[in-house]
């Protein structure tokens, strides 16, 4: 004889099998999300007793990192599928508790074989009712094996999507399934989205400078959707057959790896806009109960109707993204291609405007005024074409900010941008960065601070908040987030120049040396902050020798590039040689010398700032602003 049990659990109408396990109410079977259904058995069988958020972890995400929003998140999905029942009630700080009045049963199947009786085996005769009988139970049991599995894989997936609470999206790099085919027009269907759905304001878009890693990364979507911190991830394929683009997206939610919506595209090359317009407004569909006639209408706002002019201004982005050396001439051979091909492409007129701010930030004095007044002159003629274009007024905000001094004129320009697109994390951290020049320092972290809640993991944009936190006199902190930025990344100038910046700060001289010596003979990367760094660490240990080696070595650079000669100025101050420094200040204004921003706010400039001609070139760069009221 053989006993098999099977423990049932009964509450208020409802039943729950602990070892399938699956949930009926009144007879009738209750879709429920997987990890939601091993949530209540848990709970059930510990009914009356508090599980901790800890033990849930371990035991429904044992093999998998999760964070505690997960639990909450899935507690809900479990609350919604007792309706108006309040069946599990949260304790504060603890955890959660089973609260109904549960019954227990336990159901026996036995099987046996009495004393004495004779098993008769099947005869010739009866083989063929044997095999066709035991075909048939074989059958009924596979079915039922993967009729479960199925559920068990879908029934996440028929919880609306719109009820997921969805509130921050990563659009992942397309992958091109013609390896041989142009890898432009993935950014331009991972842009296009990007910026159609991040359009609506309804969602935290991570922006493609902090997607674009995944496609150099070998992490799978799910783990990079975690890394990203976002709830969810939208993955897609594209190929090109024949003149055909047919393209398959799939939706994942990261919190409990469900893929919860799906669908393919296929249009000829020729609707390409056509394509990206269905692409967003479909997707934007699945997350959203209703679209408004106004999000129809910015989910389907192109920035060109001509092909040739868009896969143009893709080839050129795609180079501007990849900071490919020795690329400026490529990329502005594309945006001249584009607007050439379309003279009211605005979003072409706003790549040539960033094409030159960057030319203009890698020259000095005159050379780079010039690149400057170019920028300016493209964001002015994009804003002419579309006057709601975001990334036009974020270009205009930095040339004013950089460039013409204009804190005014650019903070009008970054809070539109902003306005128009909530999810620019760059705008913000540009906004940043000349709050802090103003030392406005509070604005100044509140916008860097959102800035990384929507891009987490992007250089480009974490790297501010260093200046942000050495305006505002904040060391301990700095040095603190410097140094784990430095160690998970070695690799990154921007980490090891702020973490060097910090510990100098700190009085640790001897420790900035060994890293920035260490830096110059590995990368062969000497600038113009790290010899500041050195020469004033060697002042500081009292190596004269050493200090006027790398001093004169400023000098000599300072002859034809004012980035040095703004660092031949802080070295001074520190040398207490304050006519020498002052001399350099008042040729870095007359030249226009971009980090002259950061004068008022430098805290290497020490006793230098009580001077009186010190203070008035804060006054005639207006930078002791202290609210946003000019």
């Amino acid at each position: 004889m053989s006993d098999k049990i099977k423990h049932l659990y009964e509450f208020e109408g409802f039943r729950l099998d602990a070892e399938t396990p699956c949930l009926w109410r009144d007879g009738k079977f209750v879709a429920i999300a997987p990890k939601a259904l091993q949530i209540l058995v848990l709970l059930v069988e510990k009914r009356g007793e508090i599980v901790s958020r800890e033990e849930l972890l371990e035991k429904v995400w044992h093999e998998t990192f999760v964070e505690e929003a997960n639990i909450t998140y899935t507690i809900s999905l479990l609350r919604k599928s007792f309706g108006d029942k309040k069946f599990v009630q949260t304790v504060s700080k603890r955890g959660y508790r089973f609260t109904a009045e549960v019954s227990r049963i336990e159901e026996t199947y036995q099987t046996e074989i009495k004393e004495n009786e004779t098993v008769t085996l099947p005869t010739p005769k009866d083989n063929r009712r044997f095999v066709v009988t035991s075909a048939a139970i074989f059958c009924l049991i596979l079915l039922t094996g993967l009729a479960y599995y199925a559920w068990q894989n879908t029934n996440a997936q028929n919880f609306p999507v719109s009820e997921r609470n969805i509130k921050t999206l990563a659009v992942l790099p397309f992958k091109n399934l013609n390896k041989d085919e142009e890898s432009a027009l993935s950014l331009g269907f991972t842009d296009s989205l990007i910026s159609r759905i991040g359009s609506l304001k309804r969602f935290t878009i991570r922006p493609l400078s902090a997607v674009e890693k995944f496609a150099k990364s070998k992490k799978d979507s799910l783990e990079f959707g975690k890394e990203l911190k976002c709830d969810a991830v939208l993955v897609g394929t594209f190929q090109t057959v024949g003149n055909r683009l047919r393209v398959n997206v799939r939706l994942l939610d990261v919190r409990d790896g469900t893929q919860i919506w799906t669908a393919n595209f296929d249009e000829t090359e020729a609707d390409l806009f056509l394509l990206q317009s269905k692409l967003a407004t479909q997707v934007a569909g699945s997350l959203l109960e209703k679209l408004t006639d106004s999000d129809q209408r910015l989910l389907g706002k192109d920035y060109t109707e001509n092909a040739e002019a868009y896969r143009a201004y893709l080839r050129g982005r795609t180079i501007f993204e990849r900071r490919i050396e020795g690329g400026f001439q490529q990329i502005l051979d594309e945006y001249n291609k584009a607007v050439s091909l379309d003279p009211t492409f605005a979003l072409a007129y706003t790549g040539l405007a960033d094409l030159f701010m960057r030319r203009g930030n890698g020259l000095s004095g005159a050379e780079s005024q010039d690149a400057y007044k170019k920028a300016k002159s493209y964001a002015q003629k994009a804003l002419e074409l579309d006057g709601d274009l975001a990334e036009a007024h974020n270009s205009l905000g930095r040339i004013k900010r950089t460039a013409d001094w204009d804190w005014q004129g650019a903070e009008k320009d970054f809070k539109r941008a902003i306005e128009l697109d909530p999810n620019n994390a760059m705008a913000l951290a540009w906004y940043a960065q000349m709050l802090s020049s103003l030392s406005r320092h509070d604005e100044a972290l509140a916008n860097i601070k959102r800035a990384i809640e929507i891009d987490p993991i992007s250089p480009s944009v974490t790297g501010i908040l260093f200046p942000v936190i050495e305006g505002r006199g904040d060391f301990d902190e700095g040095l603190r987030l410097s140094k784990e930025a430095y160690l998970f990344d070695k690799e990154n100038n921007n980490s090891r120049r702020s973490y060097a910046t910090f510990l100098y700060h700190k009085g640790e001289f001897g420790k900035v040396i060994e890293l920035v010596e260490e830096s110059a003979a590995k990368n062969k990367i000497t600038d113009h902050v790290r010899l500041s760094l050195l020469t004033g660490s060697y002042h500081q240990i009292g190596q004269p020798g050493k200090t006027f080696e790398f001093l004169n070595k400023i000098k000599e650079k300072a002859q034809t590039d004012t980035k040095y000669l703004y660092s031949l100025a802080v070295v001074y101050a520190e040398l207490n040689r304050f006519d020498e420094s002052l001399a350099a200040l008042e040729k870095c204004f007359a030249l226009r010398e971009e980090r002259l921003i950061w004068l008022n706010t430098e805290p290497r400039f020490g006793d230098l700032k009580n001077d009186s001609r010190f203070r008035e070139i804060v006054r005639k760069m207006r930078l002791d602003q202290s609210s946003s009221e000019f």
